[in-house]
């Protein structure tokens, strides 16, 4: 009878020896996954800060291009200016050589 419960035991400690091999081995898988889940929120974390420092240097970009185009809608206004005033001087001028020319008619035809 001692002998049926030597028996009984090893028997019970083999299979307890098994569930705890088996625990193992889900513990192991565990901490496989908790270290790839890990290494990938670290990618992550990267990538985030990455992501925030184009964010932040597209910002800039953008700031300076609206300034860019703030100075060429102002030059741009300049040289409309500057184009209105030369049409202006070119007729003001076109005007007074006509006038000129017409009195150099006059005058040659006054010659004769």
């Amino acid at each position: 009878q001692l002998q049926t419960e030597v028996q009984g035991m090893n028997d019970s400690l083999a299979k307890a020896s098994k569930e705890l091999d088996l625990l193992r081995e889900r513990i192991q898988e565990k901490d496989t996954a908790v270290s790839d889940l890990t290494s990938e929120r670290n990618g992550l974390v990267d990538n985030n800060h990455r992501l925030t420092k184009l964010s932040e240097q597209l910002e800039f970009e953008l700031r300076s291009l609206k300034e860019r185009q703030v100075k060429v809608t102002e030059e741009q206004g300049e040289l409309q200016n500057k184009f209105q005033e030369s049409q202006r001087l070119i007729t003001i001028c076109t005007t007074e050589k006509e006038q000129l020319q017409g009195m150099y008619h006059d005058i040659e035809g006054l010659s004769k």
